[in-house]
């Protein structure tokens, strides 16, 4: 048994723990370089405007809570739709896979979507990942590089730099 709820400043350590987790399942386990007190501060220290929102999906069927899950997400815009929602991510503990759990933070995200009267919710599957392959697509999400073509590109925050830097050749 579990419930979704909206996640609190006192959930990321838990999500934190959840992040490191997920990085391990997507085979990049260096990859997270915040902590908590990262969470804490753009989720909860932003005075009425965070950088990201979350539900966590807390395990009822004992006395102690656990959070077994979590989707973390925020506003973008298009300029052909207006806003919209990006999720980046949705984790459930192995454990509790194939429960229900996935499927009912995804539900309350798209809710949030549909609440806020945005156009959109988008996010990023790693093309191995073929059981979240087959989950998204059984809820009828389109797979934009399928349908669109659409490809995501990425700079890092030091390829960033070099492209804003001076180069000799200005």
């Amino acid at each position: 048994m579990f419930t979704i709820r909206v996640g609190v400043r006192e959930d990321c350590a838990a999500i934190e723990g959840m992040i490191r987790e997920l990085a391990v399942y997507e085979k990049m386990p260096d990859g997270p370089k915040i902590d908590r007190r990262v969470l804490e501060t753009d989720g909860f220290d932003r005075s009425g405007d965070p950088l990201f929102r979350t539900f966590v999906a807390e395990r009822t069927d004992n006395e102690s809570r656990e959070l077994i899950g979590f989707a973390l997400y925020f506003y973008k815009y298009s300029t052909w739709e207006g806003k919209g929602l990006w999720m980046e991510d949705l984790y459930v503990k192995p454990e509790h896979r194939g429960s229900g759990v996935g499927y009912a933070l995804l539900r309350a995200v798209a809710k949030q979507t549909a609440d806020e009267g945005c156009a959109r919710l988008e996010w990023n599957c790693l093309d191995w990942n073929h059981s979240s392959i087959e989950f998204y697509k059984k809820l009828k999400a389109v797979d934009l590089t399928e349908a669109d073509g659409w490809h995501c590109f990425r700079l890092t925050a030091h390829q960033c730099s070099q492209l804003v830097s001076p180069s000799p050749q200005q």
